[in-house]
């Protein structure tokens, strides 16, 4: 008979693909690294979306931005929508149907004025966005612990706000160790439920800038020794036009940080590797809790984050969601199953973030509903040879302010099609920074067409708005 599993998630928020050491990157990732010995990485995962809000409810509900209505973050001043329709259904809602436990542990940022709890998990979130720092639940903690908040020390600072912080404090005391001890203690209370099996998430605010390690990881990373994003020197040239103007002129957010100099670029990837090195220790907590209450031969742990982050790129790009660089959409996956996935394994398929709905309902013996464009993972994680589709499809719509890109993943190739500006054109494998836009380049004509006609099958699949667009912007 069929053992369903407990299922972990974790989650963090911006993090890079290429700089962790899992993925030959320079900061040092051992909790991955473990998940990814005794268990599977993917090396071709993406974001669906390059922006919190829009992602974490594709997550969460197993369907494009266009679908759940969340088209970008929902306390964003240029809001479409600031709470999920009601009619969406979020994963826990299956999974208690199915007999699973739902517990949450961290940020939330889909709803505006609600919680995870709101929705029917249990444990802890705060509504929108949800910084904890100055919430009584995280106070609360640390005095019961004998601890006070670590203070905040700006190391690199623009014209209108701090950029990056040192913490000087213990790391017991950061938000992300607190909601480790929440996760922590929910894991404990699961233990004891009578092998009701259960669904629970761990969602990191980090390593989302501005970046808040301790200062006992920041010396880890010397800012001369800490390289700068590998597209640091892309001038942009034969790319939309607007990408430039958003780097050298948008004064919306940060006043000046594309202006930054090299040696500032080198500080703040220095803080970002820092940021992500302490999450990566609570991420050891937590896995070292699943051995300790013996839940680890019985849990199907996936680890991703929302979207990837930009830490400079293109001259001074900051943040993410201006464009569909692997930047921010090449994001970390990667997933332990014991007596399921083979150890070790590294697979190729090109999957998204939005892929882990379907995968939880499926390993959990619940119904996948017919409404989502989630894929189930679990027939690849029990055999990579298994079929699985050779193309993939990610949305955006902007991120400060509103405009509309789709991205098609085939083979070897990218293309971006944004319908006020041209299009572009990657061959990853020969320029996997992405430094030249081969839209019109003769030699891809066939690619050109290929992929066109795949990105109109995609959207309209999909149900996508812009799959008509498409049709007759290309006419093929």
């Amino acid at each position: 008979m069929f053992k369903r599993p407990n299922i972990l998630l974790i989650m963090t928020d911006q993090q890079r693909y290429d700089y962790l050491s899992v993925n030959g990157g320079q900061c040092p990732a051992p909790a991955l690294e473990r998940l990814a010995a005794e268990g599977a990485a993917f090396d071709n995962a993406y974001s669906v979306c390059s922006l919190c809000t829009p992602a974490r409810a594709s997550v969460l509900t197993g369907k494009y931005p266009h679908k759940h209505g969340l088209f970008n973050n929902c306390d964003m001043f240029s809001v479409v929508r600031e709470r999920l329709p009601e009619d969406q259904t979020l994963i826990n809602a299956p999974l208690a149907g199915a007999g699973y436990t739902c517990g949450y542990a961290g940020k939330w940022h889909i709803d505006r004025d609600l919680s995870a709890l709101d929705h029917g998990f249990e444990g802890y979130s705060l509504p929108g966005y949800g910084n904890p720092w100055h919430d009584p639940t995280y106070r609360d903690h640390l005095a019961a612990c004998g601890l006070t908040p670590p203070e905040l020390i700006p190391v690199i600072e623009v014209e209108n706000r701090p950029m990056t912080f040192v913490l000087d404090g213990p790391t017991e005391a950061t938000v992300e160790h607190f909601q480790t001890d929440l996760a922590i203690d929910l894991l404990r209370k699961y233990a004891e439920d009578d092998g009701r099996p259960f669904f629970l998430t761990v969602q990191y605010w980090g390593p989302h800038e501005p970046a808040r390690p301790t200062k006992e990881y920041a010396d880890r990373f010397p800012p001369e020794d800490t390289p700068l994003v590998p597209s640091f020197e892309d001038t942009l040239e034969g790319r939309p036009e607007q990408y430039r103007r958003h780097r050298d002129e948008f004064e919306c957010w940060y006043y000046g940080v594309s202006r930054l100099s090299r040696d500032a670029w080198r500080k703040a990837t220095a803080m970002y590797y820092a940021y992500s090195a302490m999450i990566d220790d609570q991420v050891s907590r937590v896995l070292a809790e699943l051995d300790a209450l013996g839940l680890a031969d019985d849990t199907l742990v996936l680890y991703t984050t929302d979207h990837g982050n930009l830490c400079g790129a293109r001259g001074g790009l900051y943040d993410k969601g201006v464009a569909m660089f692997e930047d921010t959409y090449h994001i970390p996956l990667l997933a332990r199953w014991p007596g399921v996935i083979a150890p070790g394994a590294r697979h190729g398929q090109l999957v998204s973030n939005m892929d882990v709905f379907a995968t939880i309902l499926d390993v959990a013996g619940a119904r996948v509903p017919d409404d989502v464009d989630s894929r189930s993972m679990a027939p690849i994680l029990r055999d990579p040879s298994a079929a699985w589709p050779d193309d993939l499809m990610s949305w955006s719509s902007g991120v400060y302010y509103l405009h509309s890109q789709r991205m098609l993943r085939w083979d070897r190739y990218k293309y971006v099609f944004t319908p006020y500006a041209i299009d572009e054109l990657y061959d990853l494998e020969a320029d996997p920074v992405e430094t030249e836009n081969r839209i019109d380049d003769p030699s891809l004509a066939d690619v050109r067409t290929e992929m066109r006609k795949r990105l109109i099958a995609n959207a309209t699949r999909a149900a996508d708005p812009l799959a008509e667009v498409m049709q007759g912007y290309f006419r093929v």
